[in-house]
């Protein structure tokens, strides 16, 4: 299986039955959730990434109020 981030191999989806079955325990589970090791540090080097886009212009960001 192909996965989203690239030509990365993604895990196959049977392996994703335990991280279901703690979640249907949780009285309330999250909405969105990532799943598999690679892919939480991928999204969060992508979260670094982007907020080092943004940080540059932060000051001009809080001119307006809200």
């Amino acid at each position: 299986m192909e996965a989203m981030w690239g030509d990365a191999v993604a895990p196959e989806p049977g392996t994703a039955a335990p991280v279901i079955m703690e979640l249907a325990a949780l009285p309330d589970p999250p909405r969105r959730l990532i799943v598999g090791s690679q892919s939480f540090d991928h999204v969060l080097e992508m979260d670094r990434a982007q907020a080092d886009l943004y940080r540059p212009w932060e000051h001009v960001s809080r001119i307006a109020p809200g």
